[in-house]
């Protein structure tokens, strides 16, 4: 994917959700992080330049469009989803990606670049 598209996508995800949802990040010839993903979580994600630039070296990005809330000591947790918000954001982008136990992956093989 090209660096103005990373921008765009980032951008918008940062801009255009009422939260910055949890993500894995597959650098190219990098362990996956965090090494495991596949339970629900209670933390938001840095979508901040530190974490993801450059983009151009970002293989995938595997997205966890929910985060559980934590209400109170008897209360059970809460989700709180952006699932709806980021598929649209992503057709309106034209981002190609797989849909996947929950989570949204994108990679960058897959991303459109026509105008």
């Amino acid at each position: 994917m090209k660096h103005e598209k990373w921008l765009e996508f980032i951008e918008a995800v940062k801009t255009k959700l009422p939260m910055t949802p949890a993500y894995q990040l597959k650098i190219f010839n990098q362990p996956e992080y965090p090494e495991t993903f596949d339970e629900e979580v209670d933390y938001l994600g840095d979508w901040s330049d530190e974490c993801l630039y450059p983009y151009t070296s970002i293989e995938w990005i595997k997205i966890k469009p929910r985060m559980l809330e934590h209400i109170g000591m008897r209360v059970p947790k809460k989700v709180i989803s952006v699932e709806e918000q980021l598929l649209s954001i992503l057709h309106e982008l034209n981002i190609k990606y797989a849909y996947s136990n929950g989570n949204i992956l994108i990679e960058s093989k897959l991303i459109h670049t026509s105008t």
